[in-house]
């Protein structure tokens, strides 16, 4: 009888839903929802550490097999890093994303390949066939989807690899799911023959009814171990151990709980919203309760007819929040902490369960005072000649007054945590990072190491480069650097001081270093305080120098 009602009233705990909606489908994929791995529950991170015990550090392909062979909490562990690739041999070459990993890496994910098979045991080490394992979007597009593998080659690196097997595009690798191509760790750039070159993390099960303190013991005895036996290269390392789905998750849920919070409280607002609305509505409906009760009808029946009004409105909201909730998602997914995959944030049964859940609570909960206050209407007063109106006496204008104050105190809550959130993000904005970063463009490319062995044959590859980028009309300014800021791919060295005590083994100051090439700060905006930076006389024989 009220569609104009009736549409606010589902368009308003449509929102309200719907967000709520949203965010607990980010928090079951996120937080609730097993891992989509193996064994998800004993999955753990395995790493390195230095003299301090903070962070990770890599390890070597030999102390990767060392712990393989000694640990007995673990039920296996696997040895892997993510890098990009040079893939060639095709129409053009492509920047692929590829992982080195030791051969029983697709064994602890228990992943059975599609095509051909994973890498068998000794196909990580250095001097073994160089082999690959491919997923199938890459199957398809380089190799046609021919189910023959035999013969197949990719060439990676500039090198060529025997392609072995394929496996489902549907397995994201752990801390890098656009990984495409998996090779032998041995095949690394570098000498992994060589202890202390390492480039590893380990990931892995705990055995069944192992914690992870008990685990950690052992690590950090093994460690102690390969200090004593080995104390040029291990001297002063150690080993951690973590939950896989911490390390994933941990950060996170501060942000998702605060944010369901956040979105609770926007339910609440709609319920007191459309409670005042149905309370405002009543007062053309008194004359129609009065005459039902008249008739014989009682106090709980008129308030569950009013409560299933009001739980047709919530289902009916409920069910347009559900469409409004896979909006919410694809802003959500589109947040800088890119946690969760599209496919992971699916409308399961659970989910269906607590929209429906909510729907009908929310139907009770903005219904039951309206309802409570119009099954008990006075009789005489509404029935009587020119009883309309008796009910806008003062119970009604304080019920009224209560949803009002309630309403403008959530909205004053949510209006200055909002504003205190811009104002942290506009400061955040404002933080000088040290450079310019102001239509700064960057690209990345690797030598494959087997056409450029030689340092003198690197350098000028590298120098022609930036001399032909600034030839690109447009650009004003060109060089080339290891590590981007933020990018965390510089390196880490020990600092001996000339003029103080050499420290023992191990024990050096640690300092991050980054390598660059003459203009590099010029480019990128950083200012020179003291002496001079980089410049043409600094070439590939002269003197090796360094800023701070």
């Amino acid at each position: 009888k009220k569609p104009s009602f009736t549409l606010i009233a589902v368009v308003t705990l449509a929102l309200g839903i719907g967000a709520n909606t949203a965010i607990l489908r980010v928090v079951n994929a996120a937080l609730i929802r097993a891992l989509p791995y193996h064994n998800p529950d004993r999955l753990i991170l395995l790493s390195a550490t230095t003299t301090t015990g903070a962070g990770r550090d890599f390890m070597s392909l030999d102390e990767m097999r060392e712990f393989q062979t000694r640990a007995q909490s673990l039920e296996d562990v696997t040895g892997f890093i993510s890098q990009s690739v040079n893939l060639t041999g095709g129409e053009r070459p492509d920047r692929v994303r590829g992982a080195y990993v030791t051969a029983n890496f697709f064994q602890v994910f228990d992943l059975r390949p599609v095509v051909g098979r994973t890498f068998a045991p000794g196909e990580d080490r250095p001097g073994a066939e160089k082999v690959v394992v491919v997923n199938e979007k890459i199957w398809r597009e380089r190799l046609g989807g021919d189910p023959k593998l035999s013969g197949k080659k990719l060439i990676l690196n500039g090198e060529p690899f025997s392609v072995i097997g394929v496996v489902p595009a549907s397995f994201r690798q752990p801390f890098d799911s656009e990984v495409e191509v998996w090779t032998g760790a041995a095949t690394f750039p570098g000498n992994t023959a060589q202890r202390d070159f390492r480039f590893l993390f380990g990931i892995g099960h705990l055995q069944p009814g192992v914690g992870l303190a008990q685990a950690q013991a052992e690590m950090s005895a093994i460690a102690n171990q390969l200090a004593l036996a080995y104390q040029g290269e291990n001297a002063q390392r150690g080993a951690k151990v973590e939950d896989f789905r911490e390390i994933i998750v941990g950060g996170l849920r501060r942000m998702l709980y605060l944010l369901f919070a956040a979105v609770g409280v926007i339910l609440l607002i709609a319920c007191a919203n459309l409670a005042n609305l149905l309370l405002a509505r009543g007062l053309s409906r008194q004359r129609e309760i009065a005459v039902r009760a008249a008739l014989g009808a009682g106090k709980w029946r008129l308030i569950r007819q009013l409560l299933t009004e009001a739980s047709l409105l919530g289902l009916a909201g409920g069910g347009l929040g559900l469409l409004l909730a896979q909006w919410g998602l694809e802003a959500l997914r589109r947040l800088p902490q890119n946690f969760i995959r599209g496919e992971e944030v699916r409308v399961d049964t659970s989910v269906l369960l607590f929209t429906m859940a909510v729907a009908v609570v929310t139907g009770w909960l903005f219904g039951l005072a309206p309802a409570v206050q119009l099954a008990r209407p006075e009789l005489h007063t509404v029935l009587k000649e020119g009883g309309r109106g008796g009910g806008e006496g003062a119970k009604w204008n304080r019920v009224r007054g209560a949803f009002v104050v309630t309403q403008v105190a959530l909205s004053l809550l949510l209006l200055v945590g909002g504003g205190l959130l811009i104002r942290s993000f506009d400061k955040l904005l404002r933080v000088a990072p040290g450079f310019e970063p102001e239509n700064l463009l960057t690209l990345e490319y690797r030598l494959p190491r087997n056409k450029y062995q030689q340092n003198e044959a690197q350098w000028n590859f590298h120098r022609q480069v930036v001399e032909r980028i600034r030839e690109v009309p447009g650009v004003k300014s060109a060089s080339l650097v290891r590590g981007l800021p933020f990018s965390g791919n510089g390196g880490s060295v020990g600092l001996i001081l000339p003029d103080r005590e050499i420290p023992p083994k191990g024990k050096e100051p640690v300092v991050r270093f980054n390598t660059a090439m003459p203009n590099y700060f010029e480019t990128i905006g950083i200012p020179l305080i003291k002496g001079r930076l980089f410049d043409e006389r600094d070439q590939l024989n002269t003197p090796r120098l360094f800023l701070i």
